[in-house]
């Protein structure tokens, strides 16, 4: 009977976790979401027609009955995550919207988005606050004069290089954002609470005649003061999680847009569908090339005339399936001026069908290191679906680019010497464009080098100013870590040559997927050339290895030893006065390190730490709730 009984309760085990969650989220998804009759009232309430209550019964029966189940058996803390999204958008009020260009599309279809915005305006009872690049749009300022005259305080933050006439002439004053770059994101917020942004300016033809995606929820009450301060550039975090979607603001934050974009890339295992008004990241075509080796299906739809890296990735792809397209749209009106309309103006990403990332953020160093841009990140079965079927719309009335060369794999060379030599790195052979992946977790990086021609060697530090991770500090830094070179494979773009070096005796923290969690230390002294530190938490880590990041030096590494009073640890790690101006400090535990670091009071440069408290923050935002800074000494 006890064998009967463990049998049967394997046999449950294994149904349940081969139940896989996404698979239910799919499935619910279809239940539930794809409702096409959902309607809302005036003040955007959730309602469903009494011919879907059976299946909204089903659905909430389903998750009842399965997540207790689920939770017991085989759920992972992710798991658990996925869990509580999954429920909260059972509830919530996020709500996609999409432009639909086209000579003949239905005028109802056709002014869907803007007649949301009107709604929004018409709607807000005290406040409206505007971030917005181009605002230009007649029947939008026609409602804010209605909104002004109801007593709303109307706040606009615009381009200090974009035409703002028809709103001043109507008595609008425009903040202006004075940083160098654009100020292009694309918001409204109303009331401090209902929350609209998007890819599309609101212009007179960018809300009916181009491709545009949207989303609206209300703020969660617990995250309203920081949306503000999110939006008004103020916020300490580097991210902002609110209504189970991630944001990140560029230019303070810009880099980590773009590192979410490639940790993304590189997690896909079935597709990456992306639409794009702008794409000059060379280190994005590199990530989508390299999916498409790992035998991802890449669909990419750009505007017309496709980019310079859409037209390379047309002849870079793997197998037969990932293709680039042209947009289609041909909805373009002429004005007194110039022609406006007819644009693919998104820039939107879904990962295996479960991940989107959208928002104004286009695919270039502008947006990531000088513009004002929104990147968000989403897993709302929803939105996703939402912005899925956008995307099948419009690459069905798009063109394929052909394709003019089928690419083979990689030719993998193993570099058995080690190639560099101080700062210059030399391989067999020439190569013509250079890209080398670096690292891994916190540290991940790719370098990616101008077309040389006729030599086999170059300057590590020659690299172009689009690469990514480390490269966001200051060169020399990270890069000088000899051994941060101990592991590292380099591609040729434009040919199917690779190669790998691996040191036969390396440090294992820069190649490690572990997580790093910030801590923070009671007490840090230097006392006969050895590290002392207490912990503000019991740890167990005596005995435990430790790294001391030395800036612009090395790294060394040495074990945690007991204080001979018990309160607190010490290091056999030497350190120099001029060493301990700036440092951070790894502890290696089994599944994950901790991490604290220091800086000098009367020390001003703080561009390596920022970076990587910025970093580990950016990699456990759901769970990192620590002060983002180092103590002082």
């Amino acid at each position: 009977m006890k064998i009967i009984n463990s049998s049967f309760t394997s046999f449950i085990n294994l149904v349940s976790c081969l139940f896989n969650l996404d698979s239910l989220i799919l499935s619910l998804n279809f239940l539930s979401w794809k409702n096409k009759n959902r309607t809302y009232d005036s003040k955007n309430n959730f309602s469903v027609p009494n011919s879907n209550l059976n299946k909204q019964k089903l659905f909430f029966l389903t998750i009842l009955i399965f997540i207790p189940f689920y939770f017991i058996q085989c759920s992972t803390k992710k798991d658990k995550q996925k869990i509580a999204s999954l429920l909260y958008h059972s509830l919530d009020d996020t709500r996609a919207f999409f432009s639909y260009p086209g000579r003949f599309v239905d005028i109802t279809k056709k002014r869907e988005v803007i007649e949301q915005i009107l709604s929004i305006i018409s709607n807000a009872k005290y406040s409206l606050k505007i971030y917005a690049y181009s605002l230009n749009n007649p029947e939008i300022i026609e409602a804010l004069k209605e909104a002004r005259k109801r007593g709303v305080i109307i706040e606009i933050t615009g381009d200090k290089d974009q035409n703002y006439e028809l709103l001043q002439e109507n008595g609008f004053v425009i903040r202006m954002w004075k940083q160098s770059g654009l100020h292009h994101i694309k918001v409204i917020l109303a009331d401090d609470s209902i929350f609209f942004t998007g890819t599309g300016n609101f212009s007179r033809h960018g809300l009916t005649n181009d491709w545009n995606g949207y989303i609206q929820f209300t703020v969660e009450e617990k995250n309203r003061t920081a949306m503000l301060e999110f939006l008004e550039e103020q916020l300490t975090n580097p991210v902002l999680y609110t209504n189970q979607i991630l944001f990140i603001s560029s230019p303070d934050n810009g880099f980590l847009s773009q590192n979410l974009l490639l940790q993304k890339i590189e997690e896909a295992k079935i597709s990456i569908n992306y639409l794009i008004f702008d794409h000059f990241d060379s280190v994005i075509s590199h990530a989508l090339k390299q999916a498409s080796s790992r035998g991802v299906i890449v669909t990419g739809v750009y505007d017309a005339p496709v980019d310079e890296e859409g037209k390379y990735l047309s002849n870079q792809f793997y197998g037969f399936f990932s293709r680039i397209y042209k947009d289609g749209n041909e909805d373009i009106r002429e004005t007194a001026k110039f022609p406006e309309g007819g644009l693919l103006h998104h820039k939107s990403m879904i990962i295996d069908g479960k991940t989107l990332l959208s928002g104004s953020y286009n695919y270039s160093l502008n947006a990531r290191n000088s513009n004002r841009e929104i990147l968000f990140m989403s897993e709302n079965p929803y939105l996703v679906s939402q912005f899925q079927e956008e995307f099948n719309r419009v690459r069905d009335r798009s063109y394929p680019l052909p394709m003019n060369r089928f690419h083979t794999f990689p030719e993998i060379k193993i570099l058995k010497n080690y190639p560099l030599n101080e700062d210059t790195l030399c391989l067999p052979q020439n190569i013509n464009s250079p890209v080398i992946e670096l690292g891994n977790g916190i540290w991940k990086s790719y370098l990616s080098y101008p077309k040389i021609e006729n030599t086999n060697c170059f300057l590590i530090t020659s690299y172009a100013n689009i690469s990514s991770g480390l490269t966001n500090s200051f060169r020399n830094d990270f890069l000088s870590l000899r051994t941060l070179w101990d592991s590292f494979q380099i591609y040729d773009k434009y040919s199917n040559i690779s190669y790998i070096y691996n040191s036969p005796v390396s440090n294992s923290m820069f190649s490690s997927n572990k997580n790093t969690i910030l801590k923070k230390p009671r007490y840090l002294s230097f006392t006969n050339n050895n590290i002392y530190f207490e912990m503000a938490e019991k740890l167990d880590i005596l005995g435990k290895t430790i790294h001391y990041l030395i800036p612009g030096k090395q790294i060394r590494t040495g074990v945690i030893e007991k204080n001979a009073n018990e309160s607190g640890f010490y290091t056999n790690i030497n350190t120099t006065s001029t060493e301990r101006s700036s440092g951070g400090v790894f502890i290696e535990m089994e599944n994950e390190y901790y991490f604290f670091c220091h800086q000098d009071r009367t020390k001003f440069n703080r561009a390596i730490m920022d970076y990587l408290l910025k970093q580990i923050y950016f990699k456990n935002y759901l769970i990192q709730e620590q002060e983002l800074s180092c103590i002082t000494n």
